[in-house]
């Protein structure tokens, strides 16, 4: 258990995504709310089930996110598909599998101009959820992503590195996973541009 709390290192999509299976017991969901559009990328139905987890992070500030993100970019995604299932029973969880274009990397290294998210998708039953706020991605969806590279090697990529790590870009505004959460509110109004000079300046010149 010790190797594996090692591993899991960071986020609600690392805890969700792989302590189930793990047994670690540290995910807590709670419904709260239904109906609406449908995941135009995979499926038609309900809109997601708003459901809350316990993250490994909450960021007081842009800089405490910067630095635990192993990667920030802007970027499309251009394919969303199902991943795999983990867990069992209840605690089963279906992963949503992220093809981003790059449109810029504004922190960290990445190799290519794609890369792929998990994130969370689906409860066993079908049931599409969005996470902490989070909303489900979807095709062409254009954002700002704070990344935390997968701790195991065998399934490449990256993850989401918590709820406020992702930020959706319409047009000159920046829509932000949860309204009430005080990071996240006072990143919203910076726009698209005003985040992204901010990143820069958190990483300098070195970064």
């Amino acid at each position: 258990m010790p190797e594996q709390a090692r591993a899991l290192r960071r986020t609600a999509a690392v805890v969700v995504l792989l302590t189930v299976a793990a047994g670690v017991g540290v995910v807590r969901w709670t419904s709260a709310g239904d109906g609406g559009s449908a995941d135009d990328a995979v499926a038609t139905g309900p809109a997601p089930l708003a459901v809350e987890a316990t993250s490994l992070y909450q960021f007081d500030d842009l800089a405490s996110m910067v630095a635990a993100s192993d990667l920030v970019v802007r970027a499309r995604v251009d394919t969303t598909t199902r991943g795999r299932l983990v867990g069992e029973g209840e605690a089963a969880v279906v992963s949503r599998i992220d093809t981003l274009e790059i449109e810029e990397v504004l922190a960290g290294d990445v190799t290519g101009s794609t890369l792929l998210v998990e994130e969370e998708g689906w409860l066993g039953d079908g049931t599409a959820i969005a996470v902490n706020g989070l909303a489900p991605s979807k095709a062409g969806m254009d954002a700002i992503w704070f990344l935390d590279r997968r701790p195991d090697a065998e399934l490449p990529g990256y993850l989401v590195i918590n709820h406020q790590g992702r930020f959706v870009v319409d047009g000159d505004r920046l829509e932000g996973a949860d309204g009430k959460d005080p990071l996240v509110t006072r990143l919203e109004p910076l726009g698209p541009d005003g985040l992204t000079d901010a990143v820069r300046q958190v990483v300098g010149p070195s970064g």
